[in-house]
């Protein structure tokens, strides 16, 4: 039995030798007792046998920084360290301290292995990630300037809009898009169709708030044929059949009827739907999307809609901030507009910089449709000319009817020089600033789109005399 005991202890370092991790064992004082040929590579400090050496002296002779044996020595209980040696190379080690009977420290035995190669290659990672990430940031930016019509923008909270988009395009959910009026809504719910594998299927767009109660259920599913007085003989297929493969978009989703809800409410949840006067239940496969100006507490707490409903369509909710809350988007807006509308217009938009502050400093209450509208206005009304102070008050605030508008009556002029009455200096008002318009425009079409009211306004006034603009 003493015969095989020698050997198993001559033939151990040979063991040892054969493991591919590094191994380390010292006693209580810190003395190496046993170590293989992995920790003296490790370690750079092959050539000689360390068994005897103390890894105190080894540490403060400078060939070795730190040592984790002494650690855990230190501690007296198992620990978990990296260590970086003069080699470049950096291990991971585990020791797990020995003791006697009677609890006295005896030695330690440690486990390294090298995670050079592990530790590189997640520095390339995160490296790559950041790329990646740079990557689409410049793409989701490029894709808002050239792949998708008028989503123009370069501030952060914008880009995180639009990686959020990005992201739930690769899904199914529903979506809703909230936010206010003018901040583009839309082009949002549009861009995640257009970035999902349902691009190349229909996208079809209902507003809720635009459609009489009575006829939103026969365009939402469709009717059979003789269901109700007016029904096409033939029937009609309902929106919900023509987006198959394809996402709906339910814009002002608030202004859903109760009656409208239940239906819909059902087919989310149920994945089909009767037409009118059917029976048959219809299976489609369409993507919600929806979007409402309203607030997420006033859609919760509103009596007029369905809780249940608002979680089956806001599986996914994206906040569109408004304009104001991303300036950084005025200046790249702004250019994206006189861009378009120089070429519509055939004009040649010029904004001087300290005008441009100005609008920089607006409060865009109707956020980029009326900074797109301001900028339209701007290139029928003006042309080529170089804008005053004068003019961008006018075009901001050019539907504003009240007071701050008129002229001030001075001290010298004459009781009989002033309007009679507040509709007569509105009627003058009007008059003045619809012939401006067409003195500008030379159109009565342009001079309506320039105001942002209807062509036959102008000509019902023409028509009764009230306006005289040739």
């Amino acid at each position: 039995m003493d015969l095989i005991k020698k050997y198993l202890m001559k033939d151990i370092d040979v063991l040892l030798d054969c493991i591919d991790e590094a191994i380390l064992i010292v006693d209580y004082q810190g003395n190496i007792l046993k170590h293989n040929e992995a920790f003296s590579r490790l370690t750079d400090l092959s050539g000689r046998s360390l068994v005897g050496e103390n890894m105190k002296d080894i540490v403060a002779g400078g060939t070795l920084k730190e040592s984790a044996a002494l650690k855990s020595l230190e501690v007296k209980k198992k620990i978990d360290m990296n260590v970086t040696y003069e080699t470049g190379q950096t291990a991971t080690w585990t020791y797990i301290p020995v003791f006697d009977e009677q609890g006295n420290l005896v030695l330690t035995i440690g486990t390294g292995r090298d995670i050079t190669k592990l530790l590189t290659l997640e520095k390339k990672l995160k490296i790559s990630e950041i790329i990646i990430s740079q990557f689409e940031d410049k793409k989701y930016l490029l894709e808002g300037n050239f792949g998708h019509g008028e989503i123009v923008f370069s501030s952060p909270k914008m880009q995180q809009v639009m990686r959020m988009c990005w992201k739930v395009a690769a899904s199914s959910s529903p979506v809703l898009v909230w936010g206010e009026t003018g901040v583009g809504k839309e082009l949002v719910a549009g861009f995640i169709h257009q970035s999902s594998d349902r691009s190349n299927k229909p996208f079809v767009a209902i507003n809720c708030a635009t459609i009489p109660d009575e006829l939103l259920e026969a365009e939402l599913f469709g009717y059979e044929e003789g269901s109700f007085t007016g029904a096409k003989r033939s029937g009609k297929k309902g929106i919900l059949e023509d987006a198959h493969e394809g996402t709906l978009f339910l814009d002002e989703i608030g202004e859903l009827p109760l009656k409208m809800q239940s239906k819909l409410l059902r087919f989310l949840q149920e994945g089909n739907f009767q037409r009118i006067g059917s029976n048959k239940l219809q299976q489609v496969d369409v993507r919600i999307l929806s979007a409402t100006n309203l607030t997420e507490d006033q859609l919760m707490n509103s009596k007029h809609f369905r809780q249940d409903l608002f979680y089956r369509i806001g599986v996914v909710p994206i906040y569109v901030p408004s304009l104001r809350e991303r300036k950084e988007d005025i200046f790249p807006l702004i250019r994206n507009f006189i861009q378009q509308f120089n070429t519509t217009y055939q004009a040649n938009i010029k904004i001087p910089p300290k005008l441009m502050k100005r609008l920089y400093d607006y409060d865009w209450p109707g956020n980029v449709r009326e900074l797109r509208n301001v900028i339209e206005r701007i290139a029928i009304l003006y042309g080529s000319k170089e804008l005053s102070e004068d003019d961008i008050e006018l075009v901001l605030h050019c539907k504003q009817q009240d007071s701050e508008n008129f002229p001030a009556a001075s001290a010298a002029t004459p009781p009989s020089a002033l309007p009679s009455s507040l509709k007569s200096a509105t009627e003058q008002f009007e008059e003045n600033l619809i012939r401006q318009a067409y003195q500008t425009t030379g159109s009565i079409i342009k001079a309506s789109k320039m105001l942002g009211i209807n062509p036959s306004t102008i000509h019902r006034k023409l028509k009764k005399g009230i306006l005289r603009i040739r």
